[in-house]
């Protein structure tokens, strides 16, 4: 029997931080050629702002676009989420490259290398002359040679930093900056174990060999005795929701394993917890890698160590830093419906989630991760992983256009083989559709290519689990996150992907919101929590907003003003469009985050709910109880101004007034105290009052207690949505009013 690989995806926490010189030129969409320094003043002038221990994070209301470089190696533009600026350390580098530029970073900012045709980041303060670096020349990627490196002490203050969700590359000085990640480290932990030559790079995914795996782990494999069946692992380069999301199919997802990265001094974030959400929706079993143990203060790293190892190298009080941090994970994972633990402790996988300390800086624990991932794979999913010769199953990662080609789909295949002249059936945006396989196209080892525009080579057939690039006429109109079925019965094929489809493609007469997602797998995940929030949805679709969105938000607004909304989740909303949104009064709520996008809908609906009450709720008449004081009656006949004592609840001029028996005996024209008029008088006040229609002795009495009178419709509404905002006695007194009413008319306000 064989296995496929396990494919694995890398959500929650990315690095942050590394930072720039503020005099590095940056491209930037519609201002040309700009400063860091510029580019952080311009856009976080306005935004949420995040402080820091050493500076200040920004996510600007209107974000930058920077030059990025997308997974296939191409660039593009891709907006920054955040802006960051920080105090300037001790030392800096700066590197001079062959194209005549030179960037000037802190000594921990990676940049994108080439190692034995492996895509790497590398820290600057670890290069040296002779490396090859990711860059720009002539609006294309090309490598660049590192000629030398110096290291000097700023003369400036601030340095800066640039979040871009997704590659997490930007331009700086024609040369392509990276954040690391787990993911990376990983790659350099293989390739260090000089099993690189095993490791090949596909489209949107990297395959780790078994063989290099061993290497790796070797000490870990003596000491469990363990043999490895799975062949290796695919691990998608693309790390976050947005690619998980894409990685979907019915009732789940292709991703056969996630790994859920946690910062070690930050815990549980909320970035974590829209993983989980995520995970959870899927089904897709993970595990922790609690991430940067080399932070903790007095740690002594011992690079790329097993992580007992590193951990029993460490101080007694290093240690019980590290165990009471994984304490508190294993709380806060409890809070969110898990049971985890140390894997080393762990003594059953069915029911417990792995937590396995690392370091991407050092490569401490790697082994560890890397080991547990391929053990509960071997262990746990053999049946899932057989590998099956039939017809290619996988679904598109993202949609590029290729220069020469056109459009383009990178595809993630999960089961059997799909070869060239294959007909497929994928979702298009006007519904399921065919088409023929031209070509399958995979990427070069990097050092065969000497022209970035020929970095691909053809293949004629592909097997799972691959990362591929397909090329077919009608792919423009294809839909990120579809899946792609190799076709066997062109009629069920079509059928299927249909009925995925209208679960998350709504479109209805209902009263809901309109959502708007840029592809089928953020659509789904969207859809599925707003579903499992109780949100009702009347459309659903992919693309930018539209204003056939704005009128259906208008149409819903007529009848329910909390649910005539736009949800634009990680898509465009036109200026024009949004300022016409608004001018109907319709919300847009625009995010690239889910857990953030509907924690805003849902505040807003809180706040204008409650304020909807508060209106409603003050438009009522409020019960009021007072009692007339007999030796205070100043006057007796129509107006009769008699002294009262407000028992209970609020009197204001205007409210009319009963008696013990449900008759109306006047109405409150004025309130004075000591010749001052008043708006109102509650409980405990004595206050002379001016009783239209009252007469003394006919129809108001010495110590009699009269009630405010409270209409009908006002008492049920009191009493049924709004009686917890009554006090005690306002309460107590409604009550006596609908008793006494109720002695008429037994239905009264029920």
């Amino acid at each position: 029997m064989s296995f496929r690989e396990p494919i694995v995806v890398v959500l929650g926490h990315v690095d942050h931080g590394k930072c720039v010189g503020p005099k590095t030129m940056m491209p930037v969409e519609g201002f040309g050629w700009l400063t860091a320094e510029e580019v952080f003043r311009i856009f976080a002038r306005r935004g949420k702002v995040v402080n820091l221990s050493d500076g200040v994070a920004v996510m600007p209301d209107r974000r930058p676009a920077l030059t990025s470089l997308s997974n296939s190696l191409k660039p593009n533009n891709a907006f920054a989420r955040l802006v960051w600026r920080r105090s300037s350390p001790a030392k800096m580098v700066r590197i001079f490259f062959s194209n005549s530029e030179s960037v000037e970073t802190t000594f921990e900012h990676p940049y994108l290398t080439e190692n034995h045709g492996i895509v790497l980041s590398r820290k600057a303060g670890s290069l040296k002359a002779g490396d090859k670096v990711f860059g720009m020349s002539s609006n294309s990627v090309k490598l660049h040679t590192v000629e030398s490196v110096e290291f000097f002490k700023p003369d400036y203050d601030y340095v800066y930093d640039f979040t871009v969700p997704g590659t997490h590359h930007f331009v700086a000085e024609n040369i392509f900056l990276h954040n690391t990640s787990l993911l990376d480290r990983m790659r350099g932990t293989l390739v260090a174990a000089r099993e690189a030559g095993g490791i090949t790079q596909h489209i949107g995914a990297t395959l780790f060999p078994v063989k290099a795996v061993e290497e790796t782990c070797r000490l870990l494999l003596g000491q469990l005795n363990v043999k490895l069946e799975i062949p290796g692992i695919l691990f998608i380069d693309t790390p976050g929701h947005a690619a998980f999301s894409n990685l979907r199919r019915r009732g789940g997802s292709i991703a056969d394993m996630a790994i859920l990265v946690v910062d070690v001094t930050k815990g549980v974030q909320e970035q974590t917890k829209e993983s989980i959400q995520l995970l959870r929706s899927r089904k897709t079993p993970f595990v922790v890698a609690l991430n940067k143990i080399d932070m903790i203060p007095g740690w002594r790293p011992m690079p790329s160590a097993p992580f007992q190892k590193a951990y029993a190298s460490q101080q007694k009080a290093v240690a019980e830093d590290l165990d009471a941090r994984i304490y508190k994970l294993m709380g806060d994972m409890s809070f969110l419906g898990f049971k985890s633990d140390l894997y080393a402790r762990i003594k059953s996988f069915t029911d417990t989630v792995a937590i396995v300390p690392v370091s991407a800086k050092t490569g401490e624990g790697i082994p560890d991760l890397l080991l547990v991932i391929l053990g509960l794979a071997q262990q746990f999913m053999k049946k899932r992983l057989q590998r099956v010769m039939g017809r290619g199953e996988g679904v598109v990662l993202e949609l590029v256009e290729e220069e020469g080609l056109g459009a383009t789909a990178n595809v993630i295949l999960h089961a059997g083989a799909i070869k060239v002249g294959d007909r497929i059936a994928y979702l298009s945006r006007r519904g399921p559709a065919v088409t023929k396989v031209k070509t399958l196209l995979m990427p070069k080892p990097l050092e065969e290519i000497r022209d970035p525009r020929e970095r691909l080579k053809n293949v004629e057939e592909v097997h799972a689990a691959a990362g591929v690039k397909l090329v077919a006429e009608g792919l423009e109109e294809a839909v990120a996150g579809s899946p792609v079925l190799v076709v066997a019965n062109e009629e069920e094929d079509m059928r299927r992907i249909a009925e995925e489809a209208q679960e998350f493609m709504i479109s209805t007469d209902k009263t809901g919101i309109v959502l708007k997602a840029d592809t089928l797998g953020t659509l789904e995940a969207a859809v599925t929590y707003l579903r499992e929030k109780g949100v009702m949805i009347r459309v659903a679709d992919i693309g930018d907003v539209s204003k056939k969105d704005v009128v259906e938000a208008h149409v819903v607004k007529q009848k329910d003003e909390v649910l005539g909304v736009i949800l634009a989740y990680n898509v465009k909303v036109d200026q024009d469009l949004e300022r016409e949104a608004n001018n109907r009064g319709i919300r847009v709520f625009k995010g690239d985050v889910l857990f953030r996008l509907v924690e805003d809908y849902e505040r807003w609906v809180d706040e204008t709910v409650r304020e909807r009450q508060l209106a409603e709720f003050e438009s009522l008449i409020k019960p009021g109880k007072i009692k007339v004081l007999k030796d205070y009656i100043f006057r007796r006949s129509e107006p009769a101004i008699v002294g009262v004592e407000v028992l209970d609840g609020e009197i204001k001029p205007g409210a009319r007034l009963i008696n013990a028996f449900g008759k109306i005996v006047g109405t409150i024209s004025q309130l004075q105290d000591r010749g001052q008029p008043l708006s109102s008088a509650t409980r405990g006040a004595r206050v002379a009052v001016s009783i239209k229609d009252g007469v003394v002795g006919r129809n108001i009495h010495g110590d009699e207690v009269l009630y405010v009178f409270v209409p009908e419709r006002d008492a049920r509404q009191l009493s049924t949505n709004y009686a917890s905002m009554l006090d005690e006695g306002s309460l107590k007194t409604l009550e006596e009013i609908m008793e006494i009413m109720r002695r008429q008319n037994p239905l009264w306000a029920r």
